[in-house]
């Protein structure tokens, strides 16, 4: 795959702004968070458990990262020199994006049922 040097910069940029969008929201969704909440003693999941203040500020944070950070596959993928290696490394990052969306769409203590059997908490476990 063949990626013009506008296109590869504008994935490259993208990739790279993930980290500072998960911080900045996590720590706007910490900062509107429930009283009491230490994010040196709890986990973000916890941001968006039912009945907790605004859950949706670290469940934007959680997919907009897991989106932002999908730059990275086309670039590793030119950057194997495609073939095998670089759909694997390109998978992998689609995965791990699919892990950080699915975190953020489904609430840690939440025993909602999403499937029979199988509530949000699992699935936010599991994903996250």
């Amino acid at each position: 795959m063949r990626l013009s040097r506008a296109a590869a910069r504008r994935l490259g940029l993208t990739a790279a702004l993930a980290p500072f969008y998960y911080v900045v929201v996590g720590a706007v969704a910490t900062l509107l968070g429930p009283k009491g909440y230490s994010s040196t003693a709890q986990t973000m999941s916890e941001l968006a458990e039912p009945g907790a203040p605004r859950p949706h500020f670290i469940s934007a944070a959680f997919m907009g990262y897991a989106t932002l950070v999908q730059g990275l596959g086309p670039l590793l993928h030119r950057e194997a020199g495609g073939g095998w290696r670089g759909r694997t490394l390109w998978g992998l990052v689609g995965v791990y994006g699919l892990g950080g969306f699915l975190a953020g769409v489904f609430r840690e203590s939440s025993e909602e049922e999403v499937l029979p059997g199988v509530d949000e908490d699992a699935v936010h476990g599991v994903a996250g």
